[in-house]
């Protein structure tokens, strides 16, 4: 588990004065619409690597990668017409993804530009193999597969270069689905169905596929886990009722929300090693704190260091980078015309203290002030404990008094 002394990773180093904004966009080739972002992480090589998918008029996906400002298609396996971007290791290196055309989907592992066809998993039925998580260093794969007739069902999988193993059902359980792995390739998270109802579930060699707890016994979906498995995010509740949920050492805390009138709000990824949670609130992208219950979004933070916002409307993050230095989601780019383009973006970060309350880079009264209009909207949760009270007004103020992040 992180420690409790984490900072929370989500602010820019800022200067005096406006400046344009450091929002890098990945961008699509001349045929192509829109992007949308790798469905774990979309960032490699320390910033240098950024991946997602361009879609084109006619519905063709392909991969992007962007390096060094470059902009390169991902050529699909041979006899696929299209690619799908799912992941990108941490030094950029290995993407993993999925390949439609052809007549049969397949998954692919591509390691310095050379694609390999990972196969099929030993499932009844099996097709359609689609990778959602990639570990840190490349070698461990993780997604999902149609089973039974018709591909009705799910199953999870794990790859390594030794071969498939699958994700085993819950009593009563027909499917399970993976949607992320941890940076140590060891753990996967998604849901699984039981005598009816989905749940929230975790995976790994030792323990095999167990359920995680629901806060209100609503279905719920873990979505993103950190670096060894200690803590996982995710989703509960119903369609237009969704709430973002964070799991540490298997004990459930509902995150809080962006703004009190958000009616839903989604929590999709976890930095490997620090204490920062990424998701979206009320269509905003948004940065939560695992140790403090703290939200901001990102918008807000890149204002408030100085840059200029305006040419971007950033939705959701979907990957934090392993030290939590850099994230990337989902948005929309305002384009020369004033019209927008869905695209992916990045932008770097650094770390700031939970009691620079407002962001500003200082310690001060204006952080008090920030701290209990958050308190008084419910919002600052410190401690985690599940309420926003007195308890944690003495934690605030224990650390602001002695300057201390």
């Amino acid at each position: 588990m992180l420690g409790r002394g984490c900072c929370l990773v989500a602010a820019l180093a800022g200067v005096a004065g406006a400046q344009s904004s450091s929002v890098q966009g990945l961008g699509i080739l001349p045929s192509q619409l829109f992007s949308i972002p790798a469905t774990a992480s979309s960032v490699g090589g320390g910033g240098g690597v950024l991946v997602g998918t361009g879609v084109a008029s006619s519905g063709v996906q392909t991969g992007l990668i962007r390096t060094g400002g470059v902009l390169t298609p991902l050529v699909p396996l041979a006899g696929a017409n299209s690619t799908v971007v799912s992941s990108v290791s941490d030094d950029g290196r290995v993407i993993v993804g999925f390949c439609l055309g052809g007549g049969v989907p397949r998954a692919f592992r591509r390691v310095d530009g050379v694609m390999l066809d990972l196969g099929l998993p030993p499932a009844p039925n099996a097709s359609f193999p689609r990778p959602a998580g990639l570990s840190a260093d490349g070698l461990v794969v993780a997604g999902i597969v149609a089973t039974g007739s018709g591909g009705l069902q799910t199953r999870g999988w794990r790859w390594t270069q030794q071969g498939y193993s699958l994700v085993g059902l819950l009593p009563g359980g027909t499917s399970t689905y993976v949607r992320g792995l941890s940076a140590d390739g060891t753990t996967l998270v998604g849901e699984a169905d039981s005598a009816g109802q989905w749940l929230a579930i975790t995976w790994d060699a030792t323990g095999g596929t167990r359920a995680l707890p629901s806060p209100d016994e609503a279905a719920c979906v873990a979505r993103g886990v950190n670096g060894d498995g200690t803590v996982v995010v995710g989703t509960t509740g119903p369609v237009g009722a969704v709430r973002g949920v964070a799991w540490v050492n298997r004990s459930v805390t509902v995150l809080p929300p962006l703004d009190a009138t958000d009616a839903t709000w989604e929590a999709s990824t976890v930095a490997a090693g620090a204490d920062v949670i990424g998701g979206e609130s009320g269509g905003r992208a948004c940065l939560w704190s695992i140790g403090y219950g703290r939200v901001m979004a990102v918008e807000d933070l890149l204002a408030a260091r100085g840059e200029d916002v305006s040419g971007w409307r950033l939705t959701s993050v979907t990957s934090v980078s392993a030290d939590g230095s850099l994230v990337a989601g989902a948005g929309e780019r305002v384009l020369p015309d004033g019209s927008r383009r869905a695209d992916v973006w990045m932008v770097s970060v650094t770390s700031i203290c939970l009691t620079d309350w407002n962001s500003d880079g200082g310690i001060d009264g204006g952080d008090v002030t920030a701290f209990f209009d958050s308190w008084e909207q419910g919002r600052a949760d410190i401690n985690l404990d599940g309420g926003t009270d007195g308890a944690d007004i003495d934690e605030f103020f224990a650390r602001w008094e002695r300057g201390d992040c």
